[in-house]
């Protein structure tokens, strides 16, 4: 895949980014540090949709080898790219926009599913196609 996030800074017990796990099917394939979407309180998509409810790969996930679990990042900072204007302080969601996987938006522009409350914080001010940072505290 690409535009994947990378790593600034982990928090949690022992600088972590406190993983947490969650079911996923075995048939899915995901590089580290993908963007998921969450289906509910413990299971994660390699789907696209549009939705405030997300979550970061901590591993890569190899489709067909039996395993039906992915740990989840819920503590750190991290950089992505984003689409669209992004305002320091904003919450932001995965893009609507299917060809931009891993590429995040404003929660206040977006298609959002929900109530808009992602649980993840721009630390910057950005345009279309601009890397930032983010605080996820999930």
């Amino acid at each position: 895949m690409a535009n994947e996030w990378t790593k600034v800074d982990f928090y949690g017990p022992n600088n972590s980014g406190q993983i947490t796990r969650y079911a996923i099917a075995d048939n899915a394939s995901v590089s580290k540090f993908a963007v998921l979407q969450l289906l509910d309180n413990r299971s994660v998509s390699c789907g696209h949709k549009a939705q405030t409810h997300f979550r970061i790969a901590a591993e890569e996930h190899i489709a067909g080898q039996g395993i039906t679990s992915i740990g989840c990042i819920t503590q750190a900072r991290m950089r992505f790219v984003a689409s669209g204007a992004i305002l320091l302080g904003q919450q932001i969601a995965p893009s609507s926009n299917i060809a931009e996987a891993n590429i995040m938006t404003s929660c206040a522009i977006s298609a959002i599913v929900g109530e808009g409350n992602s649980g993840v914080y721009c630390e910057d001010t950005l345009a279309t196609g601009e890397t930032g940072t983010a605080r996820i505290n999930q």
